[in-house]
Protein backbone atom coordinates (compact mmCIF):
# COMPACT_ATOMS: atom_id res chain seq x y z
CA UNK A 1 0.00 0.00 0.00
CA UNK A 2 1.23 3.25 -0.83
CA UNK A 3 1.23 6.03 1.24
CA UNK A 4 -1.80 7.63 -0.69
CA UNK A 5 -3.64 4.19 0.41
CA UNK A 6 -2.86 4.94 4.11
CA UNK A 7 -4.90 7.44 3.97
CA UNK A 8 -7.89 7.06 1.07
CA UNK A 9 -10.32 4.35 0.09
CA UNK A 10 -12.35 3.56 -2.08
CA UNK A 11 -14.90 5.94 -0.34
CA UNK A 12 -12.54 9.06 0.29
CA UNK A 13 -10.99 9.77 3.07
CA UNK A 14 -10.25 6.36 5.67
CA UNK A 15 -12.85 6.21 7.86
CA UNK A 16 -10.37 6.15 11.08
CA UNK A 17 -8.55 9.53 10.00
CA UNK A 18 -12.07 11.08 9.36
CA UNK A 19 -13.03 10.11 13.21
CA UNK A 20 -9.34 11.24 14.27
CA UNK A 21 -9.63 14.42 12.75
CA UNK A 22 -13.25 15.09 14.13
CA UNK A 23 -11.77 13.87 17.58
CA UNK A 24 -8.79 16.64 17.87
CA UNK A 25 -10.84 18.97 17.14
CA UNK A 26 -13.14 17.85 19.61
CA UNK A 27 -11.13 17.90 22.35
CA UNK A 28 -9.66 20.95 21.14
CA UNK A 29 -12.83 22.54 21.35
CA UNK A 30 -12.46 21.88 25.63
CA UNK A 31 -9.82 24.12 25.79
CA UNK A 32 -11.55 26.70 23.36
CA UNK A 33 -15.05 27.22 24.21
CA UNK A 34 -15.28 28.16 27.96
CA UNK A 35 -12.51 30.27 27.76
CA UNK A 36 -13.74 32.32 24.92
CA UNK A 37 -17.84 32.20 26.41
CA UNK A 38 -16.31 33.38 29.71
CA UNK A 39 -15.23 36.59 27.80
CA UNK A 40 -19.32 37.62 27.22
CA UNK A 41 -20.30 35.72 30.68
CA UNK A 42 -19.74 35.26 34.20
CA UNK A 43 -20.23 31.89 34.97
CA UNK A 44 -21.62 30.67 37.91
CA UNK A 45 -20.08 28.47 41.00
CA UNK A 46 -22.37 25.36 39.96
CA UNK A 47 -22.38 26.58 36.09
CA UNK A 48 -25.55 25.28 35.87
CA UNK A 49 -27.79 28.04 36.14
CA UNK A 50 -30.12 28.54 32.86
CA UNK A 51 -27.86 31.27 31.57
CA UNK A 52 -24.73 29.13 32.31
CA UNK A 53 -26.28 26.76 30.25
CA UNK A 54 -27.35 28.63 27.62
CA UNK A 55 -24.16 30.17 26.73
CA UNK A 56 -21.75 28.02 27.46
CA UNK A 57 -23.95 25.03 25.45
CA UNK A 58 -24.53 27.56 22.39
CA UNK A 59 -20.70 28.33 22.22
CA UNK A 60 -20.31 24.60 22.21
CA UNK A 61 -22.99 23.98 19.56
CA UNK A 62 -22.10 26.63 17.38
CA UNK A 63 -18.29 25.36 17.64
CA UNK A 64 -19.11 21.46 16.43
CA UNK A 65 -21.34 23.11 13.41
CA UNK A 66 -18.36 25.16 12.18
CA UNK A 67 -16.20 21.82 13.24
CA UNK A 68 -18.38 19.51 11.11
CA UNK A 69 -19.13 21.77 8.12
CA UNK A 70 -15.26 22.20 7.84
CA UNK A 71 -14.92 18.16 7.43
CA UNK A 72 -17.55 17.94 5.29
CA UNK A 73 -16.80 20.48 3.24
CA UNK A 74 -13.44 19.50 2.64
CA UNK A 75 -14.57 15.97 1.99
CA UNK A 76 -16.67 17.18 -0.58
CA UNK A 77 -19.86 16.40 0.90
CA UNK A 78 -23.19 18.51 2.49
CA UNK A 79 -23.99 18.43 6.11
CA UNK A 80 -26.86 15.60 5.06
CA UNK A 81 -24.03 13.68 4.92
CA UNK A 82 -24.38 12.46 8.65
CA UNK A 83 -27.98 13.36 9.15
CA UNK A 84 -27.74 17.72 9.77
CA UNK A 85 -30.07 18.82 7.03
CA UNK A 86 -32.49 21.45 7.42
CA UNK A 87 -34.20 20.26 4.51
CA UNK A 88 -38.29 19.17 3.83
CA UNK A 89 -39.63 17.18 6.76
CA UNK A 90 -37.02 18.35 9.82
CA UNK A 91 -39.36 20.41 11.90
CA UNK A 92 -41.87 17.64 12.18
CA UNK A 93 -38.68 15.09 12.89
CA UNK A 94 -37.84 17.71 15.46
CA UNK A 95 -41.46 18.26 17.05
CA UNK A 96 -41.96 14.58 17.36
CA UNK A 97 -38.47 13.73 18.56
CA UNK A 98 -39.66 16.78 21.06
CA UNK A 99 -43.03 14.73 22.12
CA UNK A 100 -41.62 11.68 22.76
CA UNK A 101 -38.68 13.34 24.66
CA UNK A 102 -41.15 14.61 27.38
CA UNK A 103 -43.49 11.97 27.24
CA UNK A 104 -40.45 9.69 28.28
CA UNK A 105 -40.03 12.06 31.72
CA UNK A 106 -43.86 12.71 32.25
CA UNK A 107 -44.22 8.74 32.34
CA UNK A 108 -42.01 8.13 35.09
CA UNK A 109 -43.31 10.89 37.21
CA UNK A 110 -46.94 9.76 36.66
CA UNK A 111 -45.74 5.81 37.38
CA UNK A 112 -43.98 8.16 40.50
CA UNK A 113 -47.01 10.16 41.19
CA UNK A 114 -49.01 6.70 41.04
CA UNK A 115 -47.28 5.01 43.42
CA UNK A 116 -47.06 7.96 46.12
CA UNK A 117 -43.65 8.86 45.21
CA UNK A 118 -44.35 12.49 43.58
CA UNK A 119 -46.18 15.70 44.49
CA UNK A 120 -47.31 18.34 42.36
CA UNK A 121 -47.25 21.95 43.91
CA UNK A 122 -48.20 24.07 41.66
CA UNK A 123 -45.88 26.01 39.59
CA UNK A 124 -42.38 27.20 41.48
CA UNK A 125 -41.80 30.45 39.35
CA UNK A 126 -44.62 33.50 38.60
CA UNK A 127 -45.86 36.10 37.13
CA UNK A 128 -42.84 37.69 34.66
CA UNK A 129 -40.65 35.04 36.41
CA UNK A 130 -42.15 32.12 35.19
CA UNK A 131 -42.15 33.48 31.70
CA UNK A 132 -38.07 35.14 31.82
CA UNK A 133 -37.40 31.45 32.88
CA UNK A 134 -39.62 29.24 30.59
CA UNK A 135 -37.76 30.88 27.86
CA UNK A 136 -34.19 31.03 28.91
CA UNK A 137 -34.90 27.08 29.68
CA UNK A 138 -36.44 26.16 26.71
CA UNK A 139 -33.52 28.18 24.70
CA UNK A 140 -30.81 26.51 27.02
CA UNK A 141 -32.37 22.59 26.74
CA UNK A 142 -32.13 23.15 22.73
CA UNK A 143 -28.80 24.31 22.32
CA UNK A 144 -28.04 21.40 24.71
CA UNK A 145 -29.41 18.71 22.72
CA UNK A 146 -28.03 20.16 19.46
CA UNK A 147 -24.37 20.29 20.86
CA UNK A 148 -24.07 16.85 22.36
CA UNK A 149 -25.99 15.38 19.60
CA UNK A 150 -23.74 16.47 17.34
CA UNK A 151 -20.17 15.36 19.38
CA UNK A 152 -22.14 11.76 19.66
CA UNK A 153 -24.65 10.77 16.36
CA UNK A 154 -23.34 13.72 14.14
CA UNK A 155 -20.10 13.07 11.72
CA UNK A 156 -18.52 11.40 14.72
CA UNK A 157 -20.82 8.50 14.11
CA UNK A 158 -21.39 8.88 10.45
CA UNK A 159 -16.94 8.13 10.34
CA UNK A 160 -17.13 5.73 12.72
CA UNK A 161 -20.30 3.69 10.84
CA UNK A 162 -18.53 3.48 7.46
CA UNK A 163 -15.42 1.89 9.33
CA UNK A 164 -17.06 -0.28 12.18
CA UNK A 165 -20.62 -0.24 10.96
CA UNK A 166 -23.39 0.93 12.24
CA UNK A 167 -23.74 -0.76 15.92
CA UNK A 168 -20.09 -0.91 17.08
CA UNK A 169 -19.83 2.81 16.35
CA UNK A 170 -23.28 3.54 18.42
CA UNK A 171 -21.82 1.70 21.47
CA UNK A 172 -18.33 3.71 21.34
CA UNK A 173 -19.93 6.50 21.18
CA UNK A 174 -22.68 6.02 23.66
CA UNK A 175 -19.82 4.50 26.08
CA UNK A 176 -18.13 8.19 25.42
CA UNK A 177 -21.43 9.89 25.97
CA UNK A 178 -21.40 8.51 29.64
CA UNK A 179 -17.90 9.08 29.95
CA UNK A 180 -18.42 12.49 29.77
CA UNK A 181 -21.32 12.46 32.57
CA UNK A 182 -18.90 10.14 34.75
CA UNK A 183 -16.54 13.66 36.15
CA UNK A 184 -19.93 15.14 37.55
CA UNK A 185 -20.27 14.45 41.24
CA UNK A 186 -22.13 11.44 42.80
CA UNK A 187 -22.47 9.51 39.76
CA UNK A 188 -24.06 5.90 40.08
CA UNK A 189 -24.14 2.82 37.87
CA UNK A 190 -27.85 3.05 37.20
CA UNK A 191 -27.11 6.83 36.10
CA UNK A 192 -24.42 5.40 33.94
CA UNK A 193 -25.77 2.79 32.41
CA UNK A 194 -28.85 4.60 31.58
CA UNK A 195 -26.96 7.41 29.49
CA UNK A 196 -25.36 4.67 27.74
CA UNK A 197 -29.14 3.20 26.61
CA UNK A 198 -30.07 6.90 25.96
CA UNK A 199 -27.23 7.17 23.69
CA UNK A 200 -27.89 3.92 21.60
CA UNK A 201 -31.82 4.53 21.18
CA UNK A 202 -30.93 8.17 19.72
CA UNK A 203 -28.32 6.73 17.69
CA UNK A 204 -31.24 4.32 16.52
CA UNK A 205 -33.01 7.11 15.98
CA UNK A 206 -30.52 8.60 13.28
CA UNK A 207 -30.32 4.74 12.03
CA UNK A 208 -34.36 5.32 11.35
CA UNK A 209 -34.92 8.41 10.70
CA UNK A 210 -31.76 9.31 8.54
CA UNK A 211 -31.65 13.02 10.11
CA UNK A 212 -30.48 14.22 13.52
CA UNK A 213 -33.31 16.37 14.21
CA UNK A 214 -35.42 13.33 16.08
CA UNK A 215 -33.09 12.89 18.61
CA UNK A 216 -31.73 16.40 18.74
CA UNK A 217 -35.41 17.24 19.71
CA UNK A 218 -35.73 14.02 22.27
CA UNK A 219 -32.63 14.85 23.78
CA UNK A 220 -33.45 18.78 24.40
CA UNK A 221 -37.24 17.69 25.64
CA UNK A 222 -35.97 14.79 27.82
CA UNK A 223 -33.56 17.54 29.41
CA UNK A 224 -36.34 20.37 29.62
CA UNK A 225 -38.96 18.37 30.99
CA UNK A 226 -36.90 16.45 33.63
CA UNK A 227 -34.60 19.36 34.91
CA UNK A 228 -36.12 22.67 34.38
CA UNK A 229 -40.08 21.66 34.07
CA UNK A 230 -40.89 19.17 36.91
CA UNK A 231 -37.42 20.02 38.58
CA UNK A 232 -35.75 16.34 38.96
CA UNK A 233 -32.68 16.50 40.72
CA UNK A 234 -28.60 16.90 38.80
CA UNK A 235 -25.98 15.42 40.07
CA UNK A 236 -24.26 18.47 38.64
CA UNK A 237 -26.20 20.81 41.25
CA UNK A 238 -24.74 18.07 43.87
CA UNK A 239 -27.76 15.98 43.93
CA UNK A 240 -30.57 18.94 44.58
CA UNK A 241 -32.98 20.08 41.90
CA UNK A 242 -31.78 23.12 39.22
CA UNK A 243 -32.66 27.13 40.28
CA UNK A 244 -35.80 28.50 38.73
CA UNK A 245 -37.21 25.12 37.31
CA UNK A 246 -40.82 25.91 36.56
CA UNK A 247 -42.71 23.38 38.50
CA UNK A 248 -42.89 22.49 42.50
CA UNK A 249 -42.25 19.27 42.17
CA UNK A 250 -41.47 16.54 44.97
CA UNK A 251 -39.85 13.37 44.09
CA UNK A 252 -39.64 11.22 46.79
CA UNK A 253 -39.01 7.17 47.55
CA UNK A 254 -36.53 4.45 46.29
CA UNK A 255 -33.99 5.51 44.13
CA UNK A 256 -34.57 2.34 41.74
CA UNK A 257 -37.97 3.91 40.99
CA UNK A 258 -37.27 7.81 41.13
CA UNK A 259 -33.45 7.81 40.55
CA UNK A 260 -32.87 10.01 44.10
CA UNK A 261 -30.37 12.67 43.59
CA UNK A 262 -29.16 10.98 40.20
CA UNK A 263 -32.72 12.40 38.99
CA UNK A 264 -34.84 10.55 36.56
CA UNK A 265 -32.51 9.44 34.43
CA UNK A 266 -31.69 6.74 36.94
CA UNK A 267 -34.46 4.85 37.48
CA UNK A 268 -34.03 1.34 36.63
CA UNK A 269 -37.97 1.79 34.96
CA UNK A 270 -35.93 3.59 32.28
CA UNK A 271 -34.10 0.30 30.34
CA UNK A 272 -37.82 -0.58 29.73
CA UNK A 273 -38.88 2.67 28.25
CA UNK A 274 -36.37 2.95 26.33
CA UNK A 275 -36.90 -0.47 24.89
CA UNK A 276 -40.49 0.00 24.57
CA UNK A 277 -39.80 3.60 22.26
CA UNK A 278 -37.16 1.16 20.68
CA UNK A 279 -39.81 -0.82 19.17
CA UNK A 280 -42.28 1.73 18.60
CA UNK A 281 -39.64 3.69 16.53
CA UNK A 282 -39.37 0.54 14.12
CA UNK A 283 -42.62 0.65 13.81
CA UNK A 284 -43.17 4.38 12.41
CA UNK A 285 -39.87 4.74 10.90
CA UNK A 286 -40.30 0.84 9.12
CA UNK A 287 -37.13 1.57 7.05
CA UNK A 288 -33.73 2.03 7.39
CA UNK A 289 -32.49 5.55 6.01
CA UNK A 290 -28.94 5.62 7.37
CA UNK A 291 -26.02 6.00 6.75
CA UNK A 292 -26.25 8.23 3.49
CA UNK A 293 -23.93 7.82 0.59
Amino acid sequence: MNARGVFMGPGGIRAGWRFAAFAALWYAGDWLVFPLASRVHRFSDTGFTPEDLLVYESAGALYMVAVSALLVRLERHRMSWFGFSLGRGVLRLFGTGCLWGGAAVTLLLLIGWSCGYVRFGGAAEHGAHLWRYLLLWLAAMLVIGLDEELQFRGYALASLTRGLGFWPAAAVLSLAFAGAHVTKPMETAPDIINIVLLGLFTAYSVLRTGSLWFAIGFHAAFDFFALAFYGSPNTGNRGLPLAHHLLDTHIDGPAWLTGGAQGLEASWLLPALLLLMAWLLRRVYPVTRYPHD
